[in-house]
């Protein structure tokens, strides 16, 4: 049985064990504040995350594009995972999965900017207030292609 099998929807099992690591990091400095905020956020992940799982439609294999070749390795990951997991990406979110694919001494300012890197390259589209921002793929390419 693979974790795709157990997940409830596509990179549960990543995000919950980069919960946990923050977690970990907040317990030791004994911050409660802080553990309620990533808690409430990582709620409003979760939820996103279902409802991308229930309206993720099924694309055929044949009619599917190959990604495109991302330079660096954080942006990459990020992008795969946007891909994996369709629907509203936050800051949070984002920067929880690269925690969990390992890399590390990521910050919120950083995960923003690989966020905003993929929005650069077109294939991802940034929606909302400063203080909301959430990003989707998007559905074209900087060259108007899908």
């Amino acid at each position: 049985m693979s974790a795709h099998d157990i997940e409830s929807y596509p990179g549960e099992l990543a995000m919950l064990r980069g919960l946990v690591r923050v977690i970990r990091t907040i317990a030791m400095h004994s911050d409660i504040d802080e553990l309620r905020r990533v808690l409430a956020e990582h709620e409003i992940d979760e939820q996103a995350a279902y409802s991308a799982r229930d309206e993720k439609a099924t694309v055929a294999a044949a009619t599917a594009t190959p990604p495109p070749f991302i330079e660096n390795a954080r942006v990459r990951a990020l992008h795969e995972a946007m891909i994996a997991n369709p629907g509203e990406w936050r800051v949070g979110a984002a920067r929880r999965v690269l925690l969990a694919a390992g890399f590390t001494g990521l910050g919120r300012n950083s995960a923003s900017q690989y966020l905003k890197a993929l929005v650069a390259l077109g294939l991802a589209t940034a929606h909302g207030p400063d203080d909301a921002r959430f990003y989707t793929l998007s559905t074209t390419g900087k060259d108007g292609r899908a």
